[in-house]
């Protein structure tokens, strides 16, 4: 592999002369050869660095994400687990809260029992207090007389009773109080009074009295109680008169009595109480029972409450540690769901990276040899070198990517981003060059003919405050050792004009010297900073960096491109036509454009992370959340970019309806910088195309028309006719069918079914190089041989390959055709019929091609009605219109503009700035004629004074000084124009001018006019009116007479050997000088009359001036 490297890097260095042989000026040095190696080394060990760190992040990140798999396969089976615990313990619980809630239930039942029955024992002990009340009221009444008569016995004793007792026949009242006595005790009757003496007697008599008992009282003693308490008698104070011992019994008896009445009155009462308090007892146990039970079932419910709280908390840590794993499952797998894109792409590159490495030298040969050797090329020889190179590295084996995209390859998508921010082009040339720049170890040489990449270079250093300069600058010099000295960026335009001054810096020829370079700059010496850049500037297309430049810098060609080009115009006409919706375009890409960097950056940051977690991913949450974080984020700016996909395509289908037309502007500036392969002359800037574009605008704002459609019909009909008045008058006469060819082809390729008409109208710069092999050829009779070829020819067009018979059965017809005036005549009809394409165009470009084919001479008449149909009227009158000076000097260019007049030798286009001068309010015109020693001095004064002053220059003849051209461009650029400064430049049309001269200015044709009807037309318009109506009235009849004359011998000059025998030098000044002896002979004949007889004209003394002197002196 060591030998194949050497081998391609040496192939590749030689293939410029070798394989493609370049010019020596386009082959690379040998410093470019050592710059190729170099780089190839830088990029082989940054590559693989870079490949290697990725491939180790995208395998770790691969590793823990199966990880994380097995990880979140294992909890899930803990779910299970866990899951199945829980709805175990929720049964158990359930079982419990539901015995809870029975018992709850018969507790409540209980309790709303006891309730109710200490409610009713409430109740009742308020009846039974309210009933106590009133009994004790009632008793309250006799209980003091019963205890008065108990307080009364306690004066009895036993002798007062023997008293009594002894008494055989006591008196009736002892008698009464005594029996009453006797039957209230015991009941008997107390009609023996031996019976009454007998229990009188007893020893407990007095204690039986004591102690008796009134509820002992039955009613029937009651009622045997009445005849004592009926007796009068039986009252104390009659009774005492009997025996005062009977006086407290009969208090006694009367007392109990009463109180026995009283008894009996609330024996009702007491009952109902008796009733209540033993209901109330009865219900008292029945609630103590309850309360019992009560209280057994809040104790049961209570240990329920202990084990359903104990379950409840083991439930609640089952359903903590559950959740807790549904959520690390749940994140985990919604992580790894939306990280299922990523790791496929992840595990697409990992099986990519064995490729990688494979492809890693030759690709890295390719890239290095792309940062080396593109930047001078346009687009279409880098696409040659690539090829080449990459046929070479096919050659020697090395293995290399078939699609690798060269700025993919060596930038990111940011510093992509960050260039389109900063002002780049999106097109590739444009991405290319950037890269190469970045790569670069050498100072830049940037060939811009736009100006974009001098302001994105601009931009780029901002921050550094790039300084701008030129070459021209007479401070140039202190701007530079300042930039050397402090490592300022450095941009220096014109670099055209390059100063050896920079040779000691662009070799990089300094010193060391403690520690510091030091470079010599015009022999002082400065420290040059390590920071330093510098930026040669050209806005020349063509100009070749000379080698010695070239191989020690890094040269860039921002040349724009067809793509490029396209692009910016369909921005500028959409900005025109749709500014809302441009602004929208531009926000929109430019947000696409953000969504996608910061989408590639949260990729990688994604990677980032995944390799930076220590352990697993799902036992750090911080690690989950981030990623989880940017996996969001990235959802969502993926959503942003297809929102603003969606929101782009609506934007850019009414983008791509401007397309042809911006296509058409492409093809129109490409067209411009190819006609130097038509003749040396026509070079054209893009300043001068987007001039002539912008023009386009600024006439349609007049437009009132709202339609799409019909405005971008006016807009092409505008830039046609803007292109041919700004393009037609440098032209060549002889090149101005060929240039309207080449631009109906343009219009004519978008046009529906065009394929035809841009075949046909190909033909006429491709019909030369159509070889008619002589088997094909078909002898048509009555033509010339060159006729019959021409013809021949014509059959490879589709509309003519199959009508060969057709045509040689109408040669009667087309040979007459050929040979008569084809104004009126139409052409026999000899092709095919083609659909769907406009016929009036298809007829009047078949038509123009047999005239082509039969007799070329007359095909202008054809062609007219050919340009007529494609174009219209307009155009086809600018074809034959005269240059307006006037118009091209005061409304199309500025001061910093030169106008270059072109002629034929012996043609002098003077005339006709002195005619502008003299009908205008320029108020200086300078003259100076170049070719003498003392003429270059003279016109750079004479530049310098009018440029200051706004005065007109006309340098005459410059093709004279070509050695000073080069300083008139200088002087050009470094000179501040005063806006009214014009410079004319007179020069003869086969002078060599520069290139860049040319494309800086705006160059203009003078040839003696095609036709006598043009002669007149031109003649005309260079005699002012004043001298045209000057008398007498016959003078502007001679002067006809005059211009008719010098148009015939002018004219005659097309048909040499013919018209004269020779080419003889006529010209305009012949005509002038004719025009001023007229005036002199007429002046001194008529005097002031107004009117001179034809007798009386000096017809013979005009006629010999005329043939001996003005124009017989050629002869």
């Amino acid at each position: 592999i060591f030998n194949s490297v050497i081998h391609s890097i040496i192939s590749i260095h030689m293939s410029f002369w070798s394989k493609l042989k370049f010019s020596y000026d386009k082959t690379p040095s040998s410093q470019k050869y050592i710059l190729f190696i170099n780089q190839f080394k830088d990029l082989l060990k940054d590559k693989y660095t870079s490949i290697q760190e990725e491939h180790s992040h995208i395998s770790t990140g691969l590793i823990k994400l199966e990880q994380t798999f097995s990880e979140v396969a294992t909890m899930k089976e803990e779910l299970s687990v866990k899951q199945k615990e829980l709805e175990i313990k929720n049964n158990t619980a359930s079982q419990k809260l539901s015995l809870m809630a029975t018992e709850q239930q018969k507790a409540q039942i209980t309790r709303e029992e006891a309730m109710k029955l200490f409610q009713e024992v409430k109740v009742q002990s308020e009846t039974i207090t309210t009933k106590s009340k009133d009994i004790k009221l009632e008793l309250s009444q006799v209980e003091p007389a019963l205890e008065e008569s108990k307080e009364a016995l306690s004066i009895i004793d036993r002798n007062m009773l023997n008293e009594i007792r002894v008494m055989h026949t006591p008196s009736h009242l002892i008698k009464l109080a005594i029996g009453a006595v006797y039957e209230l005790i015991t009941g008997n009757n107390p009609d023996e009074w031996k019976n009454v003496r007998t229990y009188l007697s007893k020893d407990d008599f007095i204690q039986t009295v004591r102690n008796f008992k009134t509820e002992s009282i039955t009613p029937e003693r009651r009622q045997c109680m009445n005849k004592y308490l009926q007796n009068e008698k039986f009252t104390p104070e009659q009774i005492a008169r009997g025996s005062t011992t009977c006086v407290p019994l009969v208090k006694w008896v009367r007392a109990h009595i009463g109180y026995n009445d009283i008894l009996m009155k609330i024996e009702p009462l007491r009952l109902e109480l008796s009733r209540l308090e033993l209901q109330k007892e009865t219900k008292e146990k029945q609630a103590k029972d309850l309360q019992n039970s009560i209280n057994e079932l809040e104790s049961k419910i209570e240990e329920y409450k202990i084990e359903y709280s104990v379950l409840i908390r083991e439930i609640e840590e089952v359903k903590l540690t559950l959740s807790q794993i549904e959520r690390k499952v749940s994140i985990s797998s919604t992580l790894l769901t939306n990280l299922e894109l990523e790791q496929k792409r992840w595990a697409a590159s990992h099986l990519t990276f064995q490729h990688k490495k494979n492809c890693l030298i030759g690709n890295c040969i390719l890239s290095a040899a792309f940062i080396v050797y593109f930047g001078n090329f346009d687009k279409r020889t880098r696409d040659l070198l690539w090829h080449t190179w990459i046929d070479i590295l096919n050659d020697v084996n090395i293995s290399f990517d078939t699609n690798l995209l060269r700025v993919e390859y060596l930038t990111t998508p940011s510093e992509c981003m960050q260039w389109g921010n900063l002002g780049l082009p999106s097109e590739n040339l444009c991405l290319e060059n950037a890269t190469i720049l970045k790569y670069s170890k050498n100072f830049s040489f940037v060939i811009d003919p736009s100006g974009q990449a001098v302001q994105f270079l601009f931009n780029m250093y901002k921050e550094r405050k790039a300084i701008s300069t030129s070459f021209l600058n007479a401070t140039f010099k202190k701007e530079l050792e300042s930039a050397v000295r402090f490592g300022n960026i450095l941009i220096v335009n014109n670099a055209e004009f390059y100063d050896p001054i920079l040779n000691n810096l662009i070799e990089r020829d300094f010193k060391r010297q403690d520690n510091r370079n030091i470079i010599t700059i015009a022999g002082q010496d400065i420290d040059l900073s390590p920071s330093f850049k510098i930026f040669l500037i050209t806005s020349d297309p063509a100009f070749i960096v000379p080698s010695n430049i070239g191989s020690r810098m890094c040269v860039t060609n921002f040349t724009v491109t067809f793509s490029g080009l396209e692009s910016q115009c369909l921005y500028q006409i959409f900005k025109n036509e749709r500014p809302d919706l441009e602004e929208k375009r531009i926000q929109l890409t430019k947000l696409q454009g953000e969504y996608s960097l910061t989408l590639y950056n949260l990729q990688k940051k994604l990677l980032l992370v995944l390799n930076e977690a220590q352990g697993g991913l799902l036992d750090d949450d911080r690690v989950v959340t981030t990623l989880q974080q940017l996996n969001q984020q990235s959802n969502e700016i993926n959503s942003k970019v297809e929102d603003s996909k969606n929101h782009l395509i609506v934007v850019n289908t009414s983008l791509e309806f401007y397309l042809p037309f911006a296509t058409m502007c492409s093809s129109i500036y490409f067209l411009l910088t190819d006609l130097y392969a038509v003749n040396n002359l026509y070079h054209y800037s893009l300043k001068f195309f987007f001039d002539i574009f912008n023009s386009v605008f600024s006439e349609m704002k007049s437009s009132s028309s709202n339609d799409a459609s019909d405005r971008l019909g006016c807009l092409i009909k505008i830039l046609f006719k803007k292109l041919v008045e700004r393009v037609i008058y440098g032209l060549l006469k002889k090149d101005k069918q060929l240039f309207f060819i080449l631009l109906a082809k343009i219009y004519l390729k978008y046009l529906p079914n065009s394929e035809i008409l841009v075949e046909s109208v190909d033909f006429f710069v491709k019909n030369k190089s159509i070889i008619v092999t002589k088997d094909k050829f078909i002898d048509f009779s009555k033509f010339s041989q060159d006729a019959k070829i021409s013809l021949n020819r014509l059959l490879v067009l589709k509309q003519f390959s199959t009508s060969a018979k057709k045509i040689d059965g109408c040669c009667d017809e087309l040979y007459n055709w050929s040979k008569n005036s084809k104004v009126n005549l139409p052409c026999p009809k000899c092709w095919i019929d083609v659909e769907n394409v406009d016929q009036n165009i298809f007829t009047a470009l078949n038509s123009l091609l047999l005239c082509y084919s039969l007799s070329p001479n007359d095909s202008f008449i054809l062609f007219d009605k050919f340009l007529n149909s494609v174009f219209g009227d307009d155009l086809l009158k600018l074809y034959y219109s005269q240059l307006n000076l006037s118009k091209v000097v005061m409304e199309e260019i500025s001061s910093e503009t030169p106008v270059i007049l072109l002629s034929v030798a012996g043609y002098d286009p003077t005339s006709w700035i002195d005619d502008l001068t003299a009908n205008s309010s320029v108020k200086n015109t300078v003259h100076v004629a170049m070719g003498s020693s003392e003429s270059c001095v003279n016109a750079e004064k004479a530049l310098s004074d009018s440029s200051k002053y706004g005065y007109w220059l006309v340098l005459k003849n410059i093709h004279l000084a070509s050695h000073w051209i080069k300083d008139l461009e200088k002087k050009l650029v470094e000179l501040k124009h005063n806006p009214n400064f014009r410079l004319f430049l007179t020069a003869e049309i086969s002078s060599n001018l520069p290139s860049s001269l040319l494309r800086s200015s705006r160059f203009l044709t003078f040839e003696p006019p095609p036709g006598i009807k043009s002669c007149m037309s031109r003649t005309f318009n260079i005699i002012s009116s004043t001298r045209f109506s000057k008398k007498p009235k016959e003078r502007s009849k001679i002067y006809f007479l005059v211009a008719w004359t010098h148009a015939i011998i002018t004219e005659r000059l097309y048909y040499s050997n013919l018209g004269w025998s020779k080419t003889y030098d006529f010209s305009e000044t012949d005509l002038r000088v004719a025009f001023d002896m007229v005036d002199s002979w007429v002046d001194r004949v008529a005097g002031d009359r107004l009117n001179l007889p034809p007798e009386k004209m000096p017809w013979n003394a005009m006629k010999s001036l005329l043939c001996l002197s003005i124009y017989g002196s050629y002869m």
